[in-house]
C-alpha cells in the first residue's frame, strides 16, 4: 500500500453489467461488473500527491462466466485470495493515478485512478481489516486470520493487519517500506498520439 496515491475507505453504491457484442453472439464470454465506489474516508496519502482522492471511484471488477449460447447460463467469477466488490461491503483500497497514455497504433488509455495490483482491495466490514467478502464469500475476523496464517513465514503488509482497525494502519502506513521498483518504459502522452 505504499506505493498508493491514497489509501481509502469505499462502499459500492451503484453496479452496471458489461458484455461485449462478441460474445454474446460467440455464446460465450465473461460479464464485468461496472461499479462505482463512494469514497467514506481518505485513511492515508502519500506527502502531495498529484490529485486529491476523488469522492466516487469507477471500478471494475468480476461478474460471471457465461456458457450455453446465453448471458443467463452464468457462474460467478472472483479473482483468487481477492474481493468481487459486491453491493452491501466496505472495502480499503491503495489507489493511485495513471495519467492516459499510448503507444503509436494501439488504443488510447484514458487518465483514471487504478489499485495497485491484486492486494489494492481489502475487505473492511465492520471497520476491520479482513472482515467482510473475500471471493464472494463473506469473512469473519477468525476466518480472515486463518486465511491470513499461511504456512509462508512471508506475509503480506495487509495480512500482518488482519483484525485491527483503520487505527492500526493508520500508523503502520508511515513505516511501510515499498521494495525499489524498476520503471517500465516511458510512454507518450495521449496527445502525442493519433
Amino acid at each position: 500500500m505504499a506505493y498508493a496515491d491514497h489509501v481509502v475507505v469505499v462502499t459500492p453504491i451503484a453496479e452496471k453489467e458489461s458484455v461485449t457484442e462478441e460474445e454474446v453472439a460467440r455464446g460465450e464470454g465473461l460479464i464485468w461488473r461496472d461499479l462505482a465506489l463512494q469514497v467514506k474516508d481518505v485513511v492515508w496519502s502519500r506527502p502531495n500527491p498529484d490529485k486529491p482522492a476523488p469522492d466516487v471511484l469507477a471500478w471494475r471488477s468480476y461478474g460471471w462466466h457465461f456458457t450455453g449460447g446465453s448471458t443467463e447460463n452464468r457462474q460467478t467469477m472472483a479473482g483468487a485470495d481477492a474481493p468481487r466488490v459486491e453491493m452491501g461491503h466496505t472495502y480499503l483500497m491503495a489507489i493511485e493515478w495513471q495519467e492516459g497514455s499510448c503507444q503509436p497504433g494501439d488504443e488510447v488509455v484514458p487518465p483514471k485512478w487504478k489499485g495497485l495490483g491484486t492486494d489494492a482491495v481489502v475487505p473492511f466490514d465492520e471497520g476491520v481489516i479482513g472482515v467482510g467478502e473475500l471471493e464472494g464469500r463473506v469473512l469473519t475476523a477468525e476466518e480472515a486470520r486463518q486465511v491470513a496464517n499461511s504456512e509462508s513465514p512471508y506475509l503480506s503488509f495487509e495480512d500482518q493487519l488482519v483484525g485491527k482497525s483503520v487505527v492500526s494502519l493508520r500508523q503502520a502506513l508511515p513505516e511501510a517500506k515499498p521494495g525499489v521498483g524498476e520503471p517500465f518504459a516511458e510512454r507518450p502522452a495521449s496527445a502525442e498520439c493519433k
